[in-house]
């Protein structure tokens, strides 16, 4: 930044901060019906809507949901079968970095 007179003052803060919860899983539910295990126009996908997607911390990266595991977050299916968790922690919880577990109901 140049003030008055030509000199530049970088000792500016302008509040931009780090980004710590940057990031974000998201994905569709739907009846593969040709089972191809893609989502594609062959077979005519069916939308699985208002389905309750929970989004748990694996504590201890064994895959499964145990006691204690904290809930990060919890989403509803769309029309489509879309469904988004956005600003998840991405930094080291303590225990490693395990993966999130997602659970539907």
């Amino acid at each position: 930044m140049t003030i008055a007179g030509g000199v530049s003052n970088y000792a500016q803060d302008f509040g931009y901060q780090t980004q710590t919860n940057a990031g974000s899983i998201s994905g569709t539910l739907w009846n593969d019906v040709d089972s191809d295990g893609y989502l594609d126009d062959a077979g005519t996908p069916q939308y699985f809507s208002g389905v309750t997607v929970d989004l748990y911390r694996d504590l201890n990266g064994n895959g499964k949901i145990d006691a204690g595991e904290p809930k990060m977050g919890t989403a509803t299916t769309d029309g489509s079968g879309n469904y988004s968790f956005l600003n998840l922690p991405t930094t080291d919880n303590g225990y490693g970095s395990p993966a999130p577990t997602i659970s539907s109901t």
